[in-house]
């Protein structure tokens, strides 16, 4: 369950805090530019209340039909079970030139 806010740079960066804002505004635009779009965590560290996920995106962009695969960085902030704050650090780059034709 998601309780708090996203955190990206992604090409749709902002802060989106909610569950519903996540899902809509993130996740929905994602979705739409990209078909397969998969993450893919390769390695994960736990500090307390902290996961720290490694791996890489990969997908297609749906205009122009390119692929892309980007690593990436997570921070999972947990309260009470609750995922409450994600920032991740990702190669946005690949996603940019996938979605250029």
């Amino acid at each position: 369950m998601f309780a708090g806010r996203l955190l990206t740079v992604f090409p749709y960066g902002a802060v989106y805090v909610g569950l519903d804002s996540v899902l809509r505004d993130f996740f929905g635009r994602l979705f739409t530019d990209f078909d397969e779009f998969a993450a893919n965590g390769s390695e994960f560290f736990e500090s307390g209340e902290q996961v720290i996920a490694l791996g890489s995106y990969s997908g297609r962009a749906r205009r122009t039909g390119k692929r892309f695969t980007a690593r990436f960085a997570h921070v999972w902030t947990l309260q009470d079970g609750l995922i409450v704050r994600l920032q991740q650090c990702a190669d946005t780059v690949q996603l940019a030139r996938a979605l250029v034709d």
